[in-house]
């Protein structure tokens, strides 16, 4: 859709488009093997409260790396998600996600429960 709403009258050099294609399949091809490979490696529970994180992720890299500054209430927000996920991942907690029993059949996995 931003293609359509491109000015007419800009110009991207075509340098400029290889590198956005670039960052865009590289990046994202990246960002898709790690998050498979996290569902292999920890199950779909975890890995999906793990993307809570990716907000709190992009305003510290912001900090870091821009010298962004980071208003009260965005402290108090990243504060409630990671005390929000400490509570539901923390191993023993009554919320916690249980690894799969994968030396057990598929059946009894999900007969037992």
């Amino acid at each position: 859709m931003a293609a359509t709403l491109w000015p007419a009258n800009s110009h991207l050099a075509p340098k400029t488009i290889g590198q956005l294609l670039l960052l865009g399949v590289l990046g994202g091809a990246m960002a898709y093997l790690l998050f498979y490979r996290l569902i292999a490696m920890h199950g779909p529970v975890f890995t999906a409260n793990v993307n809570l994180l990716i907000p709190v992720w992009g305003v510290l890299w912001g900090w870091l790396l821009l010298a962004e500054r980071i208003p009260a209430i965005s402290f108090l927000g990243m504060t409630l998600v990671v005390g929000g996920l400490a509570l539901v991942l923390w191993p023993g907690s009554a919320g916690a996600a249980q690894p799969a029993d994968r030396d057990q059949p598929r059946e009894a996995r999900y007969s037992a429960r």
